[in-house]
């Protein structure tokens, strides 16, 4: 009973984990409201950190008992070279990165167990709604009402945003197969979210689309005038964003 209610947890914490996280990235959140984002999401990992420490500790001790020595004294090293030094470590933008890397291995490690095909769904339905959320933000923040010559110059964290939605539509794309309305609604989604990242001209973003289709058509038994038109759409789509 422990360990189911330990993995309900853990579950629920990493979806809110993944949730807050997006939409950390709303304008709005950052702009209006004067919010650090940092302290939406990073509170819910750390959480997530000591749940998943605690739930796995007793049955995986080994496993993790080199990465989480490493860690410690990667830890103990930064704050002492604070200490002495008196410059900022922890929280500078080389340090703070490694450690938020080893503390998202760890995570993803130990909870490996969870992942099976139907939480894989469940979390990436929570991904596409967050990123979704985000998305409408950024369009009635910066987007409406601007043409393609001045969006890029509205918003600035066009990239980051950029490839969250590109991760979004490509879990649209290929793990959900609704039927119906929820069909519908899917193909909507989608193309609101490639709306969104074309009024960004995110050009990154335009570039990893492009090799989403290829990859997906190229390695599968269609007639080459479908392999045409899929280049020539990229083309379109790449001469649209020049």
């Amino acid at each position: 009973m422990q360990s189911t209610n330990y993995e309900k947890l853990r579950k629920t914490v990493l979806n809110l984990g993944v949730f807050f996280t997006i939409i950390s990235q709303m304008p709005f959140l950052r702009v209006r409201l004067q919010i650090d984002t940092q302290s939406i999401a990073y509170p819910i990992w750390i959480l997530m950190f000591f749940v998943t420490v605690i739930a796995t500790v007793r049955i995986r001790i080994h496993e993790i008992v080199f990465p989480m020595s490493v860690f410690s004294i990667f830890i103990v090293a930064m704050l002492l070279f604070e200490m002495i030094s008196d410059n900022e470590y922890i929280s500078s933008v080389l340090v703070m990165p490694i450690i938020i890397s080893i503390m998202m291995l760890i995570i993803g490690y130990l909870n490996a167990d969870l992942f099976t095909p139907d939480f894989i769904k469940k979390i990436a339905a929570v991904y596409i709604f967050a990123t979704f959320l985000m998305c409408v933000d950024i369009y009635f923040e910066y987007l409406r009402g601007y043409d393609f010559g001045r969006v890029i110059y509205v918003y600035r964290s066009k990239n980051s945003a950029g490839q969250l939605i590109v991760t979004a539509l490509v879990q649209q794309i290929f793990m959900f197969k609704p039927s119906g309305i929820k069909r519908l609604v899917k193909y909507g989604v989608i193309a609101f979210l490639l709306l969104v990242i074309v009024l960004m001209r995110s050009r990154a973003s335009i570039v990893s689309l492009i090799f989403i289709p290829i990859t997906y058509v190229f390695n599968r038994h269609v007639k080459t005038r479908s392999k045409l038109l899929v280049i020539l759409a990229l083309i379109v789509a790449i001469l649209i964003t020049v």
